[in-house]
């Protein structure tokens, strides 16, 4: 069901509107019918503001006070110089808000003390680094949110001081842009030039040059938002992983388009499914112990999100799913200026999670991510299945990927996150840190900006950038596809194909089919097709701790989980254990270790030390591999009984008796990947008999 919009507002009214007037506009260029051109326009104008002001009176007067007693403690206690500038940038906008709302010129003195020094910072970073380093990403809205607040408590000389800074950051941002509708968070996006240009437009600071930076921004905000569409498709999802959808792949969108509507009244928030569906989207993805999966450049399994944003979904798309997430976490401590800004509490709907009603596979187009459980509870299966579109940087070639938990991470993508060492290039980012296949050329070559790094036989990186809006379908960024997948109440199984991922002197062919047998088991079937046999293919699997032989299998333990691992085909495999001290990051006769002198594993970093290698005992074109995984808790010493099928027509197949349960499973070895499944009770009855899909399973909404 699609929800009714409406936004949801808080804060406390302590003076009226008419303490504020709006600043007439002293610029010359003209206005667009129905803009706001006066002070404040970001996210707080007009009828929204004394909708914040109104709704606090009751409900949300207690968030308001706890923000206020926040900022009095710096205010009151702490020298201005004693305060680290970042926080002085938050307690800026924070001041400013408060302002806004009070009136109250100890906000306003305060705000205005900390607004220079922030501004300096903002400066600072725009010359040394540039736009798109996350401390400027954070700084400039700390400062234009603040000037913009403040700004009819200033004095005419501090708002054109305060101003031409930010114009001089601007001008910075506007010499070095680099605009691309695939950035997801503050860089390389809108945002170095969109907050200077908005927040000076009309204001009497240089209008035509904001003019001219406005006249960008609108050039380029509709791509940026039909990425936005392109990515999240029709379920949600953000590339690059939870850790950048959690630091400013969600908020940027928030403050932009909230901002966009407030100064010029349209909304791009409206129908947009990578905010509507980013709650439904979060809970697929975060592991049954509230972890995060290590995909892409999400550097530990341990983080966290600000309440804010469940707040404003909330808000913004009555998302029942965003309040149930809100209700996990404690938001009683650090509260930011959008707790008091977005509040729920009136909004009377009830918060809806996960139950038996929601199917345990779930597809996300855009992105290509498949998430497989077993179910909600934190003893359940958990693994993610990654083959999709290559959008941006943060991304990594590792298509035909997957993650499992249970208990523990078992089957994990390996390395440390972090940048200026040869580690994130040569490892870390690369296929080998991945559960893919390597397909090894000793003379390929792999270069990016004119470095030539590791040959791990993996994939490419696409090249060049992805610099402008477009489909997908037949280009470089095309790199892998979902072909099937459907989810019942015995199995989820998907098919990728990965072939565009490789470089085609090397790869003719790879797919893979992943088959989740409920609760815990995870059959893997690939087809590897190489241009020449001397091409080495290799199935990697990434663990935490060594693996060891346990009842004919290979098992591997972390914290309470343990996965256990049984090689089918081929049937000559050769079976390698790479890792240890010494070899954690091995790459063909090299390792690279994370870049710090005696490097240790922070918590929830999880790096992984080892990894199991399987490959084909002789040179061959065409390599199948055939694996079981069996997720166990700890204690559970009994995996499932596997038995290879006698081929029919040169079908490999299986049979698997766990759990009461008998599954006969074939896979197909030629033409289309495809297959067939029979579940059998202990008796041998049948219970289900059927081909595995060859098309994709529509979905319906869930939790609206």
């Amino acid at each position: 069901m699609k929800l009714t919009l409406r936004l949801a507002s808080c804060a406390l009214l302590i003076l009226s509107l008419n303490l504020f007037p709006g600043c007439s506009p002293t610029g010359d260029s003209p206005a667009e019918p129905g803009e706001v051109t006066g002070h404040p326009r970001l996210i707080l104008s007009g009828d929204f503001l004394e909708q914040v002001r109104e709704s606090c009176k009751g409900r949300s007067s207690g968030a308001y006070q706890a923000l206020a007693a926040q900022v009095d403690g710096f205010i009151d206690n702490q020298p201005v110089d004693s305060i680290p500038v970042r926080q002085q940038g938050r307690l800026a906008r924070q001041c400013g808000l408060l302002y806004l709302l009070s009136g109250n010129r100890k906000y306003l003195d305060a705000g205005e003390r900390y607004l220079a020094n922030a501004l300096e910072r903002y400066l600072e970073l725009e010359r040394e680094h540039g736009g798109g380093y996350w401390e400027a990403v954070e700084f400039r809205k700390y400062c234009c949110f603040a000037w913009d607040w403040l700004y009819n408590g200033l004095s005419e000389q501090k708002r054109r001081e305060f101003g031409r800074k930010i114009l001089e950051a601007g001008e910075l941002a506007w010499n070095r842009k680099w605009f691309t509708p695939y950035g997801g968070g503050g860089y390389a996006t809108l945002d170095p030039v969109f907050w200077p240009a908005m927040t000076l437009r009309h204001s009497g600071i240089a209008d035509s040059t904001a003019e001219e930076w406005s006249g960008w921004v609108k050039e380029h905000i509709y791509e940026w938002r039909k990425m936005q569409g392109q990515v999240a498709s029709d379920d949600g999802g953000m590339y690059s992983g939870l850790g950048y959808a959690a630091y400013n792949y969600l908020r940027t969108p928030v403050f932009i388009f909230e901002s966009w509507k407030s100064i010029t009244g349209e909304d791009l928030t409206e129908n947009n499914p990578y905010l509507e569906h980013f709650s439904l989207w979060w809970t697929y993805c975060e592991k049954p112990n509230g972890e995060w999966p290590r995909i892409d450049d999400t550097g530990s399994v341990l983080g966290s999100i600000q309440p804010w944003h469940f707040k404003y979904l909330a808000c913004r798309y009555r998302d029942r799913v965003a309040l149930w997430q809100l209700s996990k976490r404690d938001d009683s401590g650090h509260l930011t200026a959008w707790d008091v800004v977005w509040d729920p509490s009136g909004l009377g709907i009830e918060p809806q999670g996960p139950d038996d009603s929601w199917p345990l596979g779930r597809h996300f187009e855009g992105t290509g991510w498949v998430v497989l459980r077993s179910g909600w509870d934190s003893t359940a299966a958990y693994s993610v299945f990654d083959c999709g579109d290559f959008y941006y940087g943060h991304q990594h070639p590792a298509e035909n990927a997957f993650t499992i938990f249970r208990g523990g991470s078992l089957a994990i993508n390996s390395g440390r996150y972090e940048w200026g060492s040869d580690h994130r290039p040569n490892y870390m980012v690369r296929t080998i840190a991945s559960n893919s296949v390597l397909v090894y050329d000793p003379q390929e070559l792999f270069i990016s900006r004119n470095d030539t790094l590791s040959n791990d036989g993996g994939q490419k990186w696409p090249r060049p950038g992805r610099n402008e809006f477009g489909e997908t379908a037949g280009t470089q960024w095309d790199t892998g596809q979902i072909t099937a997948f459907e989810t019942n109440q015995y199995y989820t199984y998907v098919c990728g194909d990965a072939t565009a991922s490789y470089s085609e002197h090397k790869l003719e062919k790879f797919t893979r089919q992943y088959l989740h047998i409920q609760p815990d088991i995870f059959v893997v079937f690939d087809r590897v097709e190489s241009t020449r046999p001397e091409y080495r293919k290799y199935w990697l699997l990434h663990t935490v701790n060594e693996p060891v032989k346990r009842s004919g299998w290979l098992a591997a333990d972390e914290r309470r989980g343990r996965l256990y691992l049984r090689a089918i085909l081929p049937a000559n495999a050769v079976i390698d254990k790479i890792g240890g001290e010494g070899k954690e990051f091995w790459v063909f006769g090299k390792n690279h270790p994370p870049g710090m002198t005696h490097y240790q594993q922070r918590d929830g970093e999880q790096w992984g030390s080892w990894r199991v290698q399987v490959s084909a005992g002789k040179p061959v074109r065409q390599a199948e591999f055939l694996n079981v995984l069996y997720a166990a808790m700890d204690g559970d010493d009994t995996p499932p009984e596997v038995q290879p099928l006698d081929p029919v027509s040169s079908r490999p197949g299986l049979e698997i008796s766990h759990k009461q349960k008998i599954y006969n499973i074939l896979f197909d070895a030629t033409g289309a990947p495809g297959g067939d499944i029979v579940v059998m009770d202990s008796a041998r009855n049948t219970l289900l008999e059927k081909r595995l899909t060859t098309a994709v399973q529509p979905q319906q909404g869930i939790g609206r």
